[in-house]
């Protein structure tokens, strides 16, 4: 208690902005590691009938004023003025206001580093023409059907359907080779 009662008001508005917004930064973090927070997508209402019209990717843009932006300006203000106050007031509010608008800028840059490093987990099909793969479930004869084949595609060991232009099924175990794609099915050839 001897700590709180040595320091005069402003001191005391500092400790209790800077406490307050760090002790709210570190749930932040803490829910962030388990995948809950800001996702870096907003809805957005176009035709005003209350209801989202379209997700727009917040990842492309600079947003300043977001709510982790906010809690950093704090902290980090809070925090500074605190070290600043023996100084003078003046020197306090100023080194306050600056450091906390570094760490909101900061912020930005690093939120949208980070929503770049993001991926949206598609394969692009087109990377596998030209690749041997292997049949996974039979893939019947031409115009009977589909099978399944697997492979490793932009790095990860995937399952995708499979057709043939052949007039017998390529059984389980053969080796293929991916020839074309007609829409998200790969036309294949025994080899």
């Amino acid at each position: 208690m001897e700590f709180w009662e040595a320091m005069d008001l402003a001191q005391k508005i500092y400790f209790c902005v800077g406490l307050g917004a760090s002790i709210f930064l570190v749930l932040q973090i803490i829910t962030l590691l388990f995948g809950i927070g800001e996702t870096g997508e907003a809805e957005v209402d176009l035709s005003g009938d209350g209801e989202a019209d379209a997700t727009v990717d917040l990842a492309d843009g600079f947003n300043l004023f977001t709510l982790r932006g906010m809690v950093a300006f704090f902290a980090i203000g809070g925090w500074t003025g605190l070290a600043l106050s023996d100084i003078s007031i003046w020197v306090s509010v100023i080194g306050a206001l600056v450091a906390g608008s570094l760490a909101l800028v900061a912020m930005a840059f690093l939120m949208r580093a980070i929503m770049h490093l993001r991926s949206s987990g598609n394969i692009d099909n087109t990377k596998a023409v030209g690749k041997i793969a292997d049949v996974y479930l039979t893939i019947p004869a031409k115009g009977n059907g589909m099978g399944k084949i697997n492979l490793t595609l932009e790095e990860r060991f995937v399952e995708l359907n499979a057709i043939q232009e052949g007039n017998s099924p390529i059984t389980t175990g053969a080796k293929v080779k991916v020839t074309a794609i007609v829409g998200d099915t790969l036309v294949v050839e025994q080899i």
